[in-house]
């Protein structure tokens, strides 16, 4: 949606990240053959992020731009250091929070209306999710900054596949370890006993997945300077969201 309003037209220096993507969506697809996220899957996923953290904070200069691709305009310093942390603490503060209560609505109110809340989180929180995100870059691709508004999406995924995905696995073995912590003498014997992995949902593995391999794998021509997508490809990807999106809602429904 965002290039369909404001085309790619430039290649920023942060670009070496897009093609980031693919290897953390194959990883995640490769885990997916055994139908759950296990503590080995989600080590791999931190250690892959840190991998990639190198790589976001290299600051080294990056190979010239494309030759159909113009100037990337400088992006505004937007405070002081200092102030950035504050405001990236306040916000995963916040996130959390907010996380929390959007799971617990949807659980509760799922039921109450007997849906599942595998339903009512791609018809009502998947779109909300969004919002935010697209109204940002937008912007930021309208001040003539698309290239970065692409990095902070790219980053976005990223931060799912790397952080919040091991963080859920890792949270489902000690939720599930502490439920039974008065049928153990140790706490060693309450973790082999009890702790369980993540289930990795079938409809997820063979859709998300996939389709998150396959952009990711479209993002190492555009990295690259060898093909920059205008408003027909962006136009084609909003069908193709709303058609995953019908396709989960009904799948969801029909579960």
């Amino acid at each position: 949606m965002m290039t369909s309003l404001v085309p790619l037209t430039e290649l920023p220096p942060n670009r070496r990240t897009w093609p980031l993507v693919l290897p953390a969506a194959m990883l995640v697809l490769v885990a997916g053959f055994s139908g759950r996220l296990t503590w080995v899957h989600a080590v791999m996923l931190l250690a892959l992020g840190g991998s990639f953290l190198l790589v976001w904070l290299d600051r080294s200069p990056a190979e010239p731009a494309a030759a159909n691709a113009g100037p990337v305009p400088p992006v505004p310093e937007t405070g002081s250091d200092t102030r950035r942390l504050l405001q990236l603490l306040l916000a995963i503060a916040l996130a959390g929070l907010g996380a929390w209560a959007a799971v617990r609505a949807t659980v509760s109110g799922g039921e109450s209306r007997g849906m599942s809340p595998g339903l009512v989180g791609a018809t009502v929180l998947s779109p909300l999710l969004m919002l935010p995100t697209l109204g940002t870059t937008t912007a930021l691709a309208q001040r003539g900054h698309t290239g970065p508004a692409v990095t902070a999406l790219v980053g976005t995924v990223l931060l799912n596949l790397c952080a919040l995905v091991p963080a859920v696995v890792l949270l489902g073995y000690l939720s599930s370890a502490y439920s039974h912590r008065a049928e153990a003498g140790s706490l060693l014997e309450l973790f082999q006993k009890y702790a369980q992995p993540t289930p990795y949902p079938l409809l997820v593995w063979r859709v998300d997945t996939v389709l998150l391999a396959v952009l990711g794998f479209a993002m190492i021509p555009v990295a690259i300077g060898r093909w920059l997508p205008g408003r027909f490809e962006a136009i084609l990807l909003v069908f193709v969201y709303i058609a995953y999106f019908v396709a989960t809602a009904l799948s969801n429904r029909s579960g």
